[in-house]
């Protein structure tokens, strides 16, 4: 299914699929943005719930949906081309927003991680990203209170520093970690998996079959599978193949060489129920910002 939203075209946003289905959309590029969109219907109207959301515009920033309901946002790229280290949380559908942190424990960042922890209703991860000076970071952190405290569980994690990769939650609470942009600007194709809630990690694989690549997709599939799609590979090159793994990031398959969407990178991938899957917005370009989308791809 195909449609172009009413929001704006856009990438490095902020996209999560709620507990009861719903979609929030919310900042990004070109701007910076700070509105809020929600979609009741997994994507097919939306409505705009804020014009001017009450934390500053921002791009890169990291965003997930707790299994209480609430939803977090966290750092990202301001307007005045600085990083962000605040932590806002709604529990309205992000009708409204409270600021939870200024500057949180963890340092400034874009292009990081946010992930909830499965089976915990107000627990969350922090990883990675690129912090002030460019220098990438490759530390995990702990919420277990909603966003409002944070503890520092791995401060030099086995995984390469790196930012805009993908990394997910498990049904069994397995972590794992794949792709990204390395600090040197290289690009990776390795899988990072973590069995007790991001403390030590192991290598899932170090080279998968899929091609290296950053702003990419990543999602959690009801059965523990993952699938990984999309991103920015080689010369900047925006993809859409379409790849699956069942054993925890060890092998991949590859579902479809070219999916019946346009190629692109820093977009949204959210499962608003289980067996469905959105593709939202992103960059259809070789550069980033460029070739902006607002479409749904259900």
């Amino acid at each position: 299914i195909f449609m172009a939203a009413p929001w704006a075209p856009r990438s490095r946003f902020g996209a999560v699929a709620q507990v009861d289905g719903r979609v929030l959309v919310f900042g990004g590029l070109v701007g910076p943005r700070n509105d809020v969109w929600e979609s009741a219907d997994a994507g097919s109207s939306w409505q705009q719930t804020l014009e001017i959301a009450p934390w500053p515009s921002r791009w890169g920033h990291a965003a997930v949906a707790l299994p209480d309901g609430t939803v977090l946002l966290c750092g990202g790229m301001g307007g005045n081309g600085k990083e962000l280290g605040d932590v806002w949380r709604s529990a309205a559908r992000g009708s409204n927003w409270t600021k939870l942190t200024l500057e949180a424990p963890w340092c400034a960042r874009v292009g990081h991680c946010l992930v909830a922890m499965q089976g915990g209703a107000e627990s969350c991860f922090v990883f990675g990203g690129r912090g002030p000076s460019g220098i990438s970071m490759r530390d995990a952190w702990l919420s277990a209170t909603g966003g409002e405290s944070w503890q520092l569980i791995c401060g030099d994690a086995s995984w390469p520093a790196r930012s805009s990769f993908g990394a997910v939650c498990l049904a069994s609470g397995r972590l794992l970690l794949a792709g990204g942009l390395g600090e040197s600007g290289g690009l990776f194709n390795d899988v990072w998996s973590s069995e007790d809630r991001g403390v030590s990690w192991q290598h899932a694989t170090a080279s998968a079959s899929w091609p290296a690549r950053k702003a990419l997709g990543l999602a959690a599939l009801p059965d523990d599978a993952v699938l990984l799609t999309g991103g920015s590979g080689s010369g900047g090159t925006p993809l859409n193949d379409v790849w699956r793994s069942g054993n925890g990031g060890a092998d991949w398959e590859l579902v479809k060489g070219h999916a019946p969407w346009p190629p692109r990178a820093d977009f949204g991938l959210l499962s608003p129920s289980a067996g469905t899957l959105l593709v939202l917005g992103g960059s259809g370009g070789s550069s980033v910002g460029s070739s902006m989308l607002n479409d749904v791809r259900r």
